[in-house]
This record gives structure tokens, sequence and C-alpha cells, in this order.
């Protein structure tokens, strides 16, 4: 009714005609434009709780319950320096000043229109159009993307990486995905890689949770773990005994 009233308002200027709204239609609408926001604006608006509606069975509301909001944590520390090999497949490759030149140029002229969050942008048709390029100089792909890898992060460390990633960012997660095993997992409490042994014995299984637990978590950080744990029991048994 809103939509309907605001058109007849635009047109107003050329048909000369827009009709009285009903009372009742009045009083219904004034009643709901009195009311708080639905409760999808905490999400869609960044509204608090105290400021939209109680959440109800609309189809929007059961989203909340579909889509997880899965919370990314950045806060490890002690991870070590950055190690730009992890991202190449073979750390001799030689530069060549063809590749750089040719990246330079595409990277001035699509800097720009590189959009991850807009789907018209047909980022996909872009990538193979820029893949392309680099094709004509008889380059195998992952080693012009070991050049660029060695220039961008190495030589130069260039902020200009649009280009680069949205060309070559598969490449570098698969390289990424195979390198990154020698340096074992990241531990979930610190945050240092450690090389995980699994566990050995049940009496670990029994102080350290379950399996997957345990091998996310170091030595040092799982020791700390079973103290922990080990001291909730023990004082779990006092008050149980009095």
């Amino acid at each position: 009714i809103l939509c309907m009233n605001n058109n007849f308002s635009i047109d107003y200027a050329k048909t000369l005609y827009k009709p009285t709204m009903p009372d009742e239609i009045k009083s219904r609408i004034s009643a709901l434009t009195r009311a708080k926001t639905p409760y999808f604006f905490i999400h869609a608006k960044g509204k608090s709780v105290g400021q939209v509606e109680k959440i109800n069975n609309s189809v929007v509301n059961r989203l909340e319950q579909v889509i997880p909001n899965k919370r990314m944590s950045f806060s490890a520390q002690n991870i070590g320096e950055f190690n730009y090999h992890a991202m190449m497949r073979s750390v001799d490759i030689a530069t060549s000043q063809d590749i750089i030149d040719l990246y330079d140029k595409l990277e001035r002229e699509y800097r720009y229109k590189t959009n991850y969050f807009d789907d018209d942008s047909n980022t996909a048709y872009l990538r193979d159009r820029l893949r392309g390029y680099f094709n004509d100089y008889k380059f195998d792909i992952y080693d012009i993307c070991d050049v660029l890898i060695k220039v961008l992060f190495c030589d130069s460390i260039s902020k200009r990486k649009a280009v680069f990633w949205m060309c070559f960012g598969d490449i570098v997660y698969e390289n990424l995905c195979r390198n990154i095993q020698q340096y074992g997992r990241q531990c979930i409490k610190c945050g240092r890689r450690f090389i995980s042994s699994g566990i050995t014995t049940k009496k670990d299984l029994i102080n350290c949770g379950t399996s997957a637990t345990k091998k996310q978590i170091c030595s040092a950080c799982s020791k700390k773990e079973r103290s922990r744990i080990n001291h909730n029991n023990y004082m779990k048994s006092k008050i149980q005994t009095k």
C-alpha cells in the first residue's frame, strides 16, 4: 500500500490523480510505522536488540537459524615470521622481467575493476581473460605465480596485489595446502605451529578431551589444559564429599 501511495504521489504531476487513503488503512499503517523495525535489522542495519521487534517465524528471521554466524578469531600470537616460500611451488624460480612488466600493466589497468562482492562484475571471466595475457609468454601458470610471489612479497613487497589474488589466489591456496603440512598444525590456544604426534594413551583421551581437540593443541597448551581439567575435577570431588 505504501509503495502504491508513493507511486501515485510521484505520478501526480502527470496524471493529476491521487486517491485519498481510507481511514481504516491509515490507522493500520500508522500502527505499523510506530512499531520498531523488524528483528532481522540487527544484521541488515546493525540495530541493537532493544531497537527491533521480537523475533518471529518470518522467512527472513528464520535465516538466522539456517546461516550460522561463524566468528573469525585473529587473536593468535607468537606465530612466527611470514614465510612467502609456503605460497610457492618452486622457491628456485628465476624472475622474468616480461612477466613483471605485464603484471604492472594489468595492475594499473584493472586494479579498480575487481570487485569480489559484486555478482555482476563477472570476476571469473575477468580472471580467465587476464590469465590469457600471461599464456602468450609460454610460461607454466605455476611458474608465473611463483615469479609474481617472489616479486610482490619479497623483492618489492608491493601493496598492489588485487589482480594477483584474483588471477592466482586459487594456485596460492593449492600451494599452501601442500606446503603447510611440513610446518604442522597451528595451535588453537597460542597460535604456534607444531607437529601433531596424535593420542597414544587412554589417559590422554581422558585428560585432554576429544581426539579432535588434542590434535589442535600443542604440547605446552595440552599440559596447561590437563592441569585445568584435573583441578576442576578435584574441586568438584571436594564439593561432592562435603
